[in-house]
């Protein structure tokens, strides 16, 4: 099988909606899945699009855990879901 080609897109909206599409599909398939989850302003455009799906509800959160990293050798879990902004 050969490998897969790289997706090049020169959107950043489209970055961030194939970016939400990605883990989305990945929760759906695994309902307890655990993230670890990008910083900073570069993710912006995908946690929107998530936070879509799931005040729409077709995103199964419930399950999930998501960590997001503060510092490169410090780890902290989210309370709730990766989507909320608290």
């Amino acid at each position: 099988m050969p490998a897969p080609c790289p997706l090049v897109l020169d959107d950043p909206d489209r970055v961030g909606l194939l970016g939400a599409e990605l883990v989305a599909n990945r929760l759906r398939a695994r309902a307890g899945l655990r993230l670890l989850l990008p910083t900073g302003r570069t993710p912006e455009g995908m946690y929107a699009a998530l936070r879509a799906h799931a005040a729409d509800r077709s995103l199964p959160t419930e399950q999930a855990l998501a960590l997001v990293p503060r510092a490169v050798d410090h780890v902290e879990q989210v309370v709730g879901s990766p989507l909320t902004r608290e």
